[in-house]
């Protein structure tokens, strides 16, 4: 009898040992991939943010003038154009502004990312701030879904939201 309480006993600590190593395994699959997706989208959104700093802050600042006051930089209503084509090597996108609501498709590994490009001001005391009137300071929002990869359901796509703050270097009096 106790041979066979012994016997139950070390069946089930098999039993709760193989559970526990079967999901510490699934968690680990699930954690490489998501290091494998955080290094594609990182790596996407900063060639893009590179790009957006290689342009001109506004279109008043085309001709390398310092400003001085905020009165010539568009307004924000204005910003984007259909001229600016980010998957054509950005041709046609001369300032940042320009690339307010591009998208991006882009692969890699045989995953498909959609990126949307937007850009807004922000207070330049506070750039956690958004600002209602032009200023020196704008942030760069990228947001990466793909319908390859999502939570649950395919309704719910995995998001990733990365952003970068640009400031014009201004003379100040």
């Amino acid at each position: 009898m106790v041979q066979t309480l012994y016997g139950i006993l070390a069946m089930s600590m098999l039993a709760l040992l193989t559970l526990t190593l079967n999901n510490s395994i699934h968690s680990n699959d699930q954690e490489m991939m998501m290091n494998e997706i955080s290094s594609h989208v990182t790596g996407m959104a900063d060639e893009i943010f590179d790009q957006i700093s290689n342009l001109s802050y506004d279109s008043a600042t085309l001709s390398d003038q310092n400003l001085v006051t905020r009165d010539v930089l568009m307004e924000e209503e204005t910003f984007g154009t259909e001229n600016c084509q980010p998957e054509n090597n950005f041709s046609g996108c001369y300032v940042m502004n320009d690339l307010h609501g591009a998208t991006i498709e882009h692969a890699v590994g045989g995953i498909t990312y959609n990126m949307e490009i937007s850009l807004r001001y922000v207070d330049e005391d506070d750039p956690t701030q958004d600002s209602s009137t032009p200023t020196f300071s704008k942030m760069a929002e990228i947001r990466i879904t793909s319908p390859d990869l999502y939570i649950g359901s395919s309704s719910n796509p995995l998001t990733v939201v990365l952003d970068r703050l640009y400031n014009y270097p201004r003379v100040t009096g």
